[in-house]
């Protein structure tokens, strides 16, 4: 279904029609594309913003510009002018190999953004045809996971624009970080909430890394995910408790076999340094020390059985949240980080703890990506997978990291078959959590 409509975006102390009504441009001008062309630069900006560069100049090529439906080199001028009190947007002239270049003006530069929604049919019939495929992929998703696509590409998915955006800029007025990197959170925020609003999709399949699909939908704030229906129905979660760990439990098990499942061959396949690492370090496992990691995992107390090593006097669900950042980000980290946490690890699982930092020496990054690849494989690949060739498609499903995403009307029916297959692949059943979004 085409667009109707489009949500742009400009910085929020921009009043641009009481600029207009006060200096009126001297041609025939198009509001709505005046706001594209704005909404263009400020993303483009942002992006270049994450990359620490605060000084680069966003590119407007006239091959492109040219196709435009509007006259896209008056309506910069008159963006650019000094009479608008400054301009709106700073030019650099063409050089050599080098389109023209603009960036925000200095009091716009450090806003936060609001949105515009832009009717005028000329400029929606470009943007349209311009942007034809709601979703851009990679070849690995594609050839892997495309079947989850067509969950994106119904039309179905919508969000609360005004509500989304509303609550974002609170998100940056509470935020404890430095004021730019909050300006650049709510910035980058926003992009993805017009791009849901927008139905402009991409998704990756990091195939190499975290084994992962990347959205619009992984890219939110948790807080925002509220906004967002399916055919007008509310979305919910299905996660799995400590999945990290969880995971883990599997990959040590299932190595201490002498025969090891496909499962787990599929995904040391992927990157061969696993093969090394895994030999190297299993002369360390300690059995007994597994079966006690894997007993707190069942029980779901795994996080929990560290209280005793933390300071008394804090909420359990703020301590809980502690620890398990720590843990996590011991994990995860080089083998000589987060020393603190290492030992309180090593107190109740010593052999454990040599283990992984036996596995890290090499590149500590293959630790995380293999627990999550092991993740990706039996929530995407397999499960996913599973519930999709059974329902014929009918069943809702998108992807957050560890969790499946479907509506209320089938969460009862995703988390049971999640429960299933996984106690089946994984020889043991993990503690399933879910969640409405609301």
């Amino acid at each position: 279904m085409k667009k109707e409509k489009y949500s742009c975006l400009y910085p929020a102390g921009l009043h641009l029609e009481k600029t207009i009504k006060r200096i009126p441009p001297d041609f025939k001008y198009n509001l709505d594309y005046f706001y594209f062309l704005i909404n263009e630069i400020s993303i483009k900006s942002t992006y270049i913003m994450e990359e620490n560069d605060w000084e680069s100049w966003v590119g407007m090529c006239s091959s492109i510009m040219k196709k435009h439906p509007y006259k896209y080199n008056e309506h910069f001028k008159y963006l650019i002018s000094e009479k608008t009190d400054g301009g709106i947007l700073w030019g650099k002239k063409y050089s050599t190999g080098k389109c023209f270049s603009y960036r925000l003006a200095t009091k716009y530069f450090m806003q936060t953004f609001k949105t515009y929604e832009i009717t005028d049919y000329k400029l929606i019939k470009y943007i349209n045809k311009s942007q034809n495929e709601k979703i851009i992929s990679n070849n690995k998703f594609k050839k892997k996971y495309n079947f989850l696509a067509k969950y994106f590409e119904s039309g179905l998915l919508k969000i609360d624009l005004k509500g989304a955006m509303d609550e974002n800029y609170e998100i940056f007025k509470s935020g404890n970080c430095l004021p730019y990197e909050a300006l650049l959170k709510q910035r980058l925020i926003a992009i993805q909430i017009t791009r849901i609003s927008n139905e402009n999709y991409s998704l990756s399949y990091s195939y190499k890394t975290d084994g992962r699909i990347h959205s619009q939908i992984t890219n939110l704030n948790k807080n925002l995910r509220k906004y967002m229906t399916y055919n007008g129905k509310r979305l919910t979660e299905v996660d799995i408790k400590s999945s990290v760990p969880t995971f883990f439990i599997y990959i040590l098990k299932e190595i201490l076999k002498e025969e090891k499942s496909d499962n787990l061959i599929k995904v040391i396949n992927n990157i061969s340094d696993y093969h090394h690492m895994c030999r190297k370090s299993l002369k360390s496992v300690d059995i007994s020390e597994v079966e006690s990691f894997g007993n707190h995992i069942s029980n779901g107390t795994f996080y929990e059985s560290f209280y005793g090593d933390y300071e008394k006097g804090i909420d359990k669900a703020q301590l809980r949240k502690k620890i398990k950042n720590n843990i996590l980000s011991m994990m995860f980290a080089d083998k000589n980080g987060y020393k603190k946490t290492q030992k309180i690890f090593g107190k109740h699982y010593p052999n454990l703890l040599s283990w992984i930092i036996q596995f890290k020496e090499e590149n500590h990054k293959l630790f995380s990506y293999l627990t999550m690849q092991i993740e990706a494989h039996f929530m995407l690949n397999t499960v996913a997978r599973i519930i999709n060739k059974k329902h014929n498609g009918k069943i809702i499903m998108f992807s957050l990291h560890d969790c499946l995403i479907t509506t209320e009307n089938d969460l009862e029916i995703v988390y049971n078959m999640i429960d299933d297959i996984l106690t089946k692949e994984m020889g043991f059943s993990p503690i399933l959590t879910k969640d409405v979004w609301k």
